[in-house]
């Protein structure tokens, strides 16, 4: 199929769009609101002592918000944790969900919900004072590592341990905050849990005003994807495609996607009432979990490939 003939059909599909999307699509706009949910996690979803709700995932909800209603689109996001926090899912009360794909099977989530694009990674890795001369899990070998029981970070320590050959001890805890404390006061030499965690958990120092850092290579990878309601596959395609550009924006642009929307109605100038708005999603992850932030997370893995490892859209 000729080049030119490729992109008139995918204008023409991407057109089709809104008339396949009437139940969410028009409901979204006609209540100017878009619903959003995600699991806790610091720098990406977020509670304030006053209950309002921040990080990255406010941001997508909010670009997203943009791209289908308009600058002056409103946001509701609420945090899911407990497993009645999860039924607005099973629902179709929730628009757009930011999940791991652990929690969709824990909560039994998969016959209500549409997989989307990956929009931010979790690295799963070990922290160390300092002053210690550990530079990689490798250098744990006959060290205490605290961990928290039955837990993300356990089970990647466990599979680790298991290819590198190496034996650490391990205190386990059930409280977090007792197993910061554990570190801070030296009980182990390392900690282990998700980066974003270990992120924050640095901040608190203790008594001994503890430094501390993030061993690489990670653990393990915890990818989070956004989900989208099963009863309508329309919607998930516009949400999908919007979250895909917005991510990879910095990218070279083809004729196609210079041109391209992802709704034959939708506004040829979303993307940049959108980084108006928000920012760009280097700008976003910067903001709340990178160099800009208290977490002062890098930016790998959370780039378009191939500097990250987020996808690119292969339109080119």
């Amino acid at each position: 199929m000729p080049a030119t003939t490729g992109c008139l059909l995918a204008l023409a599909l991407a057109g089709a769009l809104p008339a396949e999307a009437q139940g969410t699509l028009a409901r979204v706009r006609a209540e100017n609101t878009l619903r959003c949910a995600a699991e806790p996690r610091p720098g990406f979803a977020d509670a304030e002592e006053d209950g309002r709700i921040i990080g990255l995932t406010v941001d997508l909800c909010r670009a997203v918000a943009i791209a289908v209603i308009g600058p002056a689109a409103r946001v509701e996001v609420s945090l899911v944790e407990a497993e009645t926090a999860f039924d607005p899912l099973r629902q179709a009360a929730v628009d757009l969900a930011f999940l791991v794909p652990a929690a969709v099977v824990e909560h039994r989530l998969g016959p209500f919900l549409i997989p989307g694009p990956l929009v931010f990674i979790d690295p799963i890795a070990a922290m160390v004072p300092a002053a210690s001369d550990a530079q990689s899990v490798s250098d744990l070998a006959g060290r205490t590592v605290c961990l928290m029981i039955g837990s993300a970070g356990q089970r990647a320590l466990e599979a680790t341990l298991d290819t590198t050959r190496i034996t650490v001890s391990r205190l386990a805890f059930g409280e977090d905050v007792e197993m910061l404390d554990a570190y801070n006061v030296g009980q182990c030499e390392a900690v282990v849990d998700h980066a974003t965690r270990l992120a924050r958990m640095r901040r608190t120092s203790g008594i001994n005003h503890l430094r501390s850092r993030i061993l690489d290579p990670p653990l393990a990878l915890t990818p989070v994807f956004g989900f989208t309601p099963v009863s309508d596959g329309a919607w998930a395609a516009l949400v999908s495609w919007t979250l895909q550009l917005l991510i990879t924006e910095g990218e070279r642009t083809s004729p196609w996607r210079a041109t391209a929307t992802p709704s034959g109605d939708m506004r040829l100038g979303w993307l940049t009432e959108v980084q108006a708005a928000v920012g760009t999603y280097a700008a976003m992850r910067d903001r709340h979990l990178g160099a800009r932030s208290p977490l002062g997370l890098p930016a790998w893995p959370n780039a378009p490939w191939p500097q990250g490892l987020l996808p690119r859209l292969l339109f080119d």
